[in-house]
């Protein structure tokens, strides 16, 4: 797992952009519960709604996609109570129901080409290695203008909603079961609000601070960014964090 904070300034300030997530959270416990009980058992973090049925010139019929959601479900140990109209209907309300963090850019990646890919995934700007500055503990900082970085993305998301629909969602493995290519995932998908630009660390995402705090010296590892599985959804992590400061970063 890495970090990529970017760095940015606007209106004479400086600050970082975050990147909004496409792994969310419940509002509540109860919009959680709600959902969960349509399943046996145990039930997805998130809803399959956000899958979505064009990429390129291939579209996906309906009955095909609420197969290869049920496939994909099903590998993953998830049975629904009862497979209907219904279930369909309240997955759309449940990702209705759900938030999605801004943080910084991250992935798996084994070289610094993998880096640079999943950065232009998430933010629509192709760097190059010598912008990239290494800080330690998988953590990188790059610094740009605000004028690049909001360009950048515009593009990128006028040229995502030309090739697919897909809304905010983690379930890539369903692109797989539609014999989809998943570059359409790896290349549009991983982002879709606009970036915020933050210049108070109050305004930081715990995950975000935390690679901060990496970049800037503290011991530890980069913790993973996976999806929320824990009985408090929309409460914060804290990684035992202390003050920070945005200009440390330099």
């Amino acid at each position: 797992m890495f970090a990529l904070i970017v760095q940015t300034g606007a209106l004479r300030k400086r600050g970082i952009l975050l990147y909004e997530n496409h792994i969310g959270e419940f509002h509540s416990v109860e919009h959680r519960r709600d959902y969960e009980s349509l399943f046996e058992g145990a039930a997805p973090a998130m809803p399959y709604s956000g899958v979505g049925t064009r990429y390129g010139e291939t579209t996906i019929e309906t009955s095909r996609l609420r197969e290869a959601k049920l496939e994909s479900m099903r590998s993953h140990g998830f049975e629904p109570k009862k497979v209907d109209d219904a279930l369909w209907a309240h997955e759309n309300v449940a990702l209705g129901h759900m938030e999605f963090p801004h943080t910084a850019v991250y992935g798996r990646a084994s070289d610094i080409e993998d880096i640079i890919d999943t950065a232009w995934c998430w933010t629509g700007m192709r760097f190059d290695p010598v912008e990239l500055k290494t800080k330690g503990n998988n953590v990188y900082t790059v610094r740009v203008s605000y004028a690049r970085a909001l360009d950048a993305w515009t593009r990128h998301q006028v040229e995502r909603s030309t090739v697919t629909d897909w809304e905010n969602c983690p379930h890539d493995d369903v692109i797989a079961n539609l014999g989809v290519d998943d570059s359409f995932h790896r290349a549009y998908c991983l982002t879709q609000g606009e970036p915020k630009f933050v210049t108070s660390e109050s305004d930081v995402d715990p995950w975000t601070l935390h690679a901060m705090e990496l970049a800037m010296g503290k011991k530890g590892k980069l913790a993973s960014r996976e999806v929320p599985r824990d009985d408090n959804p929309g409460e914060s992590k804290t990684f035992g964090l202390e003050s920070l400061s945005l200009d440390s970063l330099d």
